[in-house]
């Protein structure tokens, strides 16, 4: 991140209306001082202006206008996996810092390009994983810390 953004609010825009945008990462953005909710955008005009009254943005017609707006300097990609690789790379093409729901990208070729491209122009992609801070990895950090479990010697978990 720039220095000139560190001393202002990162303009966020959201590709898509989906619920997962909705219901937690927009609230969160919302209750951050550092950030400003800028826009959203659907392929359904009539659609974002329903999502961007609800959150009070801008509403924007089509996600490729939304990633060419000077008004937005990162965007959180919520889209369907299938669509990550195609937008990530748009978005980064366009100069934007990037949030990208799980799964990333589908192969780590994808991923290795998406992240060269991002340091190469000086940007941030980031995989939106809150596993490591939800209230079901805490309760078992607190299992653990009181030697309830036993010794540990291997934790695996599974996201579907």
């Amino acid at each position: 991140m720039t220095g000139a953004m560190r001393d202002r609010q990162v303009r966020i825009g959201v590709l898509g209306c989906s619920e997962c945008a909705a219901r937690a990462m927009i609230p969160a953005m919302q209750a951050s001082p550092q950030v400003c909710l800028a826009g959203v955008a659907s392929r359904d005009l009539a659609r974002a202006q329903v999502f961007a009254e609800r959150f009070g943005c801008e509403a924007i017609e089509g996600y490729a206008r939304l990633i060419e707006s000077d008004a937005i300097d990162a965007v959180y990609v919520p889209l369907p996996p299938g669509l990550h690789e195609e937008w990530v790379e748009r978005c980064l093409d366009a100069g934007k810092h990037v949030l990208v729901e799980k799964p990333f990208v589908p192969t780590e070729a994808a991923a290795r390009r998406l992240i060269d491209k991002a340091r190469a122009k000086g940007l941030a992609i980031v995989e939106n994983m809150l596993f490591p801070h939800h209230s079901q990895t805490a309760w078992v950090r607190e299992q653990l810390a009181a030697g309830l479990v036993g010794e540990v010697r291997l934790f695996r978990c599974t996201f579907s």
